[in-house]
Order: C-alpha cells, then sequence, then structure tokens
C-alpha cells in the first residue's frame, strides 16, 4: 500500500507539469508546421481549456483532502489516494488526444465519424461529467475554506469549535458525493431524454382563422456521432404525435463535415407539416456543407431561406416566414437586415425564422411588425450551472437572452434549447427540447 501511494503521488507531481509542457511543445510544434495542417478549432480550444481544468481539480483535490484529513484523519491515507485517482481518470483525457495527435495527427475522439467506443465510455464522457462535478462544486468549496479560518478564530475552542471544525469538512464532501451521483444522471436524462416544451403564444390582431395555429420549432439536430438514430426517433415520435401546422428548423443540421449530411437529410425529410415545412441554415451547415444541405432539402419539399421571404395561405389568412441567414462567417449588418424587412410583403401573421438571435435582429423585427422572432444556435446554454441561485452559461457571453420566450413591445422572441450538442458531448440543465408554440388571439 506504501509503495502504491508513493507511486500515485509521483504521479500527482508529475502529471501537471507533464501535460502542460507537452501541451505548449504541441501549439509550438503546430505553430511552426501551421501551413502544412493547422491544429483542429476544437483541439485548439479543448487543449487550452484542459489546463484551465487541470489546476481547477488541483485545488479541489487539495480542498477534500484537507476536508479528510480533518474529518476521519485514520482513514486519510485511503481517501487521498482514491481522490488521486480521480483526479488522474478526470484529467487523462487530454492527455490521450495529446497523444493521438502527436503521434498520428488524428483530429481526435470528438471530431470523429466512428460509433461510439469504449473510449468514450472510458475517458470522454467522465472527463466531461467529473469536470461539470467540479464545477458545481468549486464556488461553495471556495466559500467553505474561507469561512472555516474565521469560525475557528470567532468560536472559542471547546465542543462548539471542535463541532464546528468537523462540520465544514462533513459539509465539503457529502455535497461533493451527491453530486457524483446527481451529475451523471442528470446529464443523460438531458442529453438523451427528449421533451416535448409547449406555449401558448398570445398574438396581437391574430385573425381568428389564425387562432390556434400550431407551430413546431426544430433547431440544431447537430446530427454526429453524439446524436445518433435513438434520439432522431425520439424527436420523429414527438412530432407524429403532435403534428405541426408549419414545422420551423432553426438551422444546424450536422455538427461538422459532410459525413452525416445524408442521415440528417433522411431525418428532416421524413417529418411531415400540414401547411409546409421553412428552414434555415445555422452556423454547423455553412461550415459543413450548405449547398449540399439547402439542395437536399428542397428536393424533398422544403422551403430553405437565405435572407428570403415565404407566404402561406391558411385558412383564408397570409402567414410570413423571413427566413435570415445570419451566423459567425456571415452576419447580417444592420443595414442590410433593414433592406430585406422593409420589403416584407403584407400578412396576417409575421415570423422572422434565424439561427442566432442576435439582440439588432430581435429589435429590427419588432420594429417592423413581426409577431413572432423563432431561432435555436444557443441549445439553452446546453451546460447550465446555478450556483448561489445565479445562472451561468457559456450562451451568456454572446447572448444575456439565450433561452424560452420574451417579449419585446409586440413581438414574441422565442429561442428553443435544440436536440443535439456541440463541442461537450453532454446536456446539462438545458434538456433536449422540440417546443411547440400555439398562437391565440389576444
Amino acid at each position: 500500500m506504501l509503495l502504491l501511494q508513493v507511486w500515485f503521488k509521483s504521479i500527482a507531481f508529475l502529471f501537471p507539469m507533464a501535460f502542460i509542457v507537452a501541451y505548449s511543445v504541441t501549439l509550438r510544434t503546430e505553430d511552426v508546421h501551421r501551413r502544412r495542417r493547422p491544429l483542429p478549432w476544437f483541439l485548439r480550444i479543448f487543449f487550452r481549456l484542459a489546463v484551465v481544468v487541470l489546476l481547477i481539480d488541483l485545488y479541489g483535490y487539495w480542498s477534500l483532502t484537507r476536508a479528510v484529513h480533518q474529518l476521519i484523519p485514520a482513514h486519510a491515507a485511503r481517501f487521498r489516494l482514491l481522490l488521486l485517482i480521480l483526479l488522474l481518470w478526470a484529467n487523462a483525457l487530454p492527455v490521450y488526444g495529446l497523444i493521438q495527435y502527436v503521434f498520428s495527427r488524428q483530429t481526435g475522439f470528438y471530431l470523429s465519424t466512428s460509433p461510439l467506443s469504449l473510449i468514450d465510455y472510458l475517458l470522454v464522457f467522465p472527463y466531461w461529467i467529473l469536470l461539470i462535478v467540479v464545477l458545481e462544486c468549486i464556488p461553495y468549496l471556495v466559500v467553505l475554506d474561507g469561512i472555516q479560518p474565521l469560525l475557528r478564530r470567532l468560536v472559542v475552542a471547546g465542543s462548539i469549535g471542535e463541532s464546528i471544525s468537523r462540520l465544514i469538512p462533513a459539509i465539503k464532501l457529502t455535497m461533493v458525493a451527491v453530486f457524483l451521483v446527481w451529475v451523471p444522471v442528470k446529464s443523460y436524462v438531458d442529453t438523451y431524454r427528449v421533451q416535448r416544451e409547449q406555449h401558448t403564444v398570445p398574438v396581437k390582431g391574430l385573425p381568428r382563422e389564425l387562432n390556434g395555429l400550431r407551430l413546431t420549432l426544430l433547431s440544431d439536430v447537430q446530427v454526429d456521432r453524439f446524436t445518433g438514430p435513438g434520439k432522431l426517433k425520439q424527436v420523429s415520435a414527438l412530432l407524429r404525435e403532435h403534428p405541426p401546422d408549419v414545422l420551423l428548423f432553426a438551422g444546424d443540421l450536422v455538427t461538422w463535415g459532410e459525413a452525416f449530411i445524408p442521415a440528417g437529410l433522411r431525418f428532416l425529410c421524413s417529418q411531415a407539416a400540414a401547411l409546409g415545412r421553412v428552414a434555415c441554415l445555422g452556423d454547423h451547415d455553412v461550415w459543413s456543407g450548405p449547398h449540399r444541405i439547402a439542395d437536399g432539402l428542397r428536393k424533398c419539399g422544403w422551403q430553405v431561406l437565405d435572407n428570403q421571404h415565404q407566404v402561406f395561405a391558411s385558412r383564408g389568412a397570409r402567414i410570413l416566414v423571413t427566413g435570415l441567414t445570419h451566423v459567425y462567417s456571415r452576419r447580417l449588418s444592420s443595414q442590410q437586415l433593414e433592406a430585406l424587412l422593409a420589403t416584407a410583403p403584407d400578412a396576417d401573421l409575421k415570423i422572422v425564422l434565424v439561427h442566432q438571435p442576435a439582440p439588432h435582429i430581435l429589435q429590427a423585427a419588432a420594429r417592423y411588425g413581426y409577431q413572432l422572432v423563432v431561432a435555436g444556435h444557443t441549445h439553452g446554454g446546453q451546460v447550465l450551472f446555478h450556483p448561489f441561485g445565479k445562472t451561468v452559461a457559456i450562451s451568456l457571453l454572446e447572448n444575456h437572452f439565450f433561452r424560452g420566450i420574451k417579449s419585446i413591445g409586440t413581438t414574441t422572441a422565442v429561442i428553443t434549447n435544440g436536440v443535439g450538442l456541440t463541442f461537450v458531448p453532454l446536456r446539462y440543465g438545458a434538456r433536449a427540447t422540440v417546443t411547440e408554440l400555439t398562437l391565440s388571439s389576444q
């Protein structure tokens, strides 16, 4: 046992230094050979993130080993060994990714087109799950570590002081144990159990003929090896059980490349709607194969709008859908947007369909009398945290409004969580969703 502990401690000491050195060498090598084969965007971001994650994990390891020593000193060595194993496991994926890229120049565990493998279940999913656990715990660990010395100074030594000194380590260990159970369960449900989200949207001046009109918003299907047939079947089943009058797709059919485009097209082409099916392109569509995706959808009857208007007749009323292409590599300026919306034909119901819900698009739609703006892109945050009751998500760096429904004057903006994944192969706190909107007259 002693030799095993020494061995693990040696690894724990050398592991961070070895990883950071290997990471630096890899980026330096890549910088030298950038023109021949640039490091893929995903791997660049992932490796940089991994260094930060390692440092956060090391703090968590220090905090928990300290708690174990204070609470159960007789068993501290065994628990430290267990935590050390978790620390090494939690950071094994970046090491595997570096080795894979350096020796085989493969773009990696995430960008592969191969089916899920043992590596995914042993390294990929555990990496992200353990990272979520750590990020859930860190804010509270920092606070508890900060108040513990203060309590020791304020409380007179004795039975009360001893109880408090044992309470804080117990809280820390209990919290981590709870999250180690909660996070995998929550992640599985949010990632693989697609929900139907229903909203009744009051529309001012909506004709009686359109009262009760059902619009289904689908976005960010992101077909790849993580979003496979099982998940797509759930979406298809929901659409069959609750058939829409109009089906709107807000872009991102695939995650990257062209390998999964046929599967994505088969999925969308098999969906039906009574009045029509309308789509716009998302970021990943434009990066992967915009013409192939747009042409494939048009061949099976979808209207794919690229800064265009489309009018549907329904029950004697006119429905206008204005489809915008606003993505990272093709942004609509305010001037272009104004010029397009100003040419919109008259209609009883006016809808903007766009991938990215940029603030200037929402505001312009409201100025030009659109009753609805529907979008995706944000994945509802995909991975959400609520430390001390405050919502934290990467999506907040781009848009303050990144999920749900928001009123802008007489315009209602709707952002769906979407179905698929990007970067992180899990959802947490932002369940995969098909959004159904039922319109009602005000």
